[in-house]
C-alpha cells in the first residue's frame, strides 16, 4: 500500500510541477515580451499556477513522508509552517477563481461597466494572500511538537507534529468558520456569477448568433471556466468535508484507516493541480500557442 501511495503522489507531484511551472514561465515571458498581453485573466491564471506549484513542491512531499513514517524530524518551526500552509494554496485558489468569475461577469453581464484593471487584480490577489495567511494563523499558533516515549524502551521515542487547541470548542468553531467562509461561500458566489453569465448568454438581446465567431469564443471561454470551477469543486470537496468532520470531532470512527483516508483524499484533491494547467491552456489561445 505504501509503495502504491508513493507512486501516486510522485506522479501527481511530477506532473503538477512540470505543467504548472510551464504555465508560469510561458505566461510571464509572454507578458514581458508583449506588454499588451498582461491581462487580468493572465495574471489570475499565473496566480493559480503558483498556488498549485507551492502545493507540489513544498507541502505535499513533506506531509506524505510524515504521514507514512509517523515521525517528525524537521523541528517545531517547520511543523508550524508546513501543516498550516497546506490550506493556504486552496484558499488562494478559491478566491482567485472567484475573482475570475467576477471579471467575466462584469465583461458579459455588465459590459457598460469598467472591467477589473490589472492593478486592481494585483491588489485583490495580494489581499487574498494576506487574508488566507490570517485565517491559517490559528492553526500555526496551536501546532506543536510532542515527544512520545516508548512504554517498553526509554531509548525509543517518536516526535509528532500535532494541533494542541486550548479547547475542543475553539477547534470546532474554527473548523466550521473556515469551511463555510473560506470554501463554501466563495464557491457558492462563483456558481452564482456563472449562472448569471449562462442566463445572459442564453437570453441576451441581440443574440450572439448574429456574430458566429464571437459566439464560439464566448461560449468556449465560459465552458472552460466552468470546467475549472467544477474540477476544483469535485477534487477538493471530499477532503474539505473530511477535514470538517475531524475538526468538529464528529463521532465517525475511521479506525486504523484514518491516515490512509486522509492521504487518499489529499491525493484526489491534488488531481486538480495536474488538470488545471491543461484547462488554462485550453482557455487561453495565446498561452496554448506559446
Amino acid at each position: 500500500v505504501r509503495i502504491v501511495i508513493v507512486i501516486i503522489y510522485a506522479t501527481i507531484v511530477l506532473v503538477g510541477f512540470v505543467s504548472n511551472l510551464a504555465v508560469i514561465i510561458i505566461g510571464m515571458q509572454s507578458c514581458r515580451i508583449v506588454k499588451n498581453r498582461l491581462s487580468v485573466t493572465s495574471i489570475l491564471i499565473i496566480v493559480l499556477a503558483c498556488s498549485d506549484l507551492c502545493l507540489c513542491v513544498f507541502c505535499l512531499p513533506i506531509q506524505l513522508h510524515y504521514q507514512l513514517t509517523n515521525d517528525w524530524h524537521l523541528g517545531e518551526v517547520m511543523c508550524k509552517i508546513v501543516f498550516s500552509a497546506f490550506a493556504l494554496p486552496m484558499y488562494v485558489s478559491v478566491f482567485t477563481i472567484l475573482l475570475i468569475a467576477i471579471d467575466r461577469y462584469r465583461l458579459i453581464v455588465c459590459p457598460l461597466k469598467n472591467r477589473i484593471s490589472v492593478n486592481a487584480a494585483c491588489v485583490s490577489v495580494l489581499l487574498t494572500v494576506i487574508f488566507a495567511v490570517l485565517m491559517a494563523s490559528p492553526v500555526m499558533y496551536y501546532l506543536t511538537v510532542l515527544r512520545i516515549e516508548s512504554p517498553t524502551n526509554i531509548d525509543e521515542y517518536r516526535i509528532l507534529c500535532v494541533e494542541e487547541w486550548s479547547s475542543d470548542w475553539s477547534m470546532e468553531v474554527y473548523s466550521a468558520v473556515t469551511f463555510c467562509f473560506m470554501y463554501c461561500l466563495p464557491m457558492l458566489l462563483t456558481g452564482y456569477f456563472y449562472l448569471r453569465i449562462y442566463l445572459r448568454l442564453q437570453f441576451r438581446n441581440p443574440p450572439l448568433k448574429s456574430h458566429p465567431q464571437k459566439t464560439i469564443k464566448t461560449y468556449k471561454t465560459f465552458n472552460i471556466l466552468f470546467l475549472i470551477v467544477t474540477n476544483f469543486t469535485l477534487c477538493w470537496t471530499p477532503w474539505n468535508i473530511f477535514s470538517l468532520i475531524v475538526g468538529l470531532r464528529a463521532r465517525v470512527d475511521f479506525g486504523p484507516y484514518f491516515t490512509l483516508v486522509d492521504i487518499l483524499l489529499k491525493a484526489f484533491a491534488m488531481l486538480s493541480v495536474c488538470t488545471n494547467p491543461f484547462l488554462y491552456c485550453w482557455l487561453n489561445d495565446r498561452l496554448k500557442k506559446d
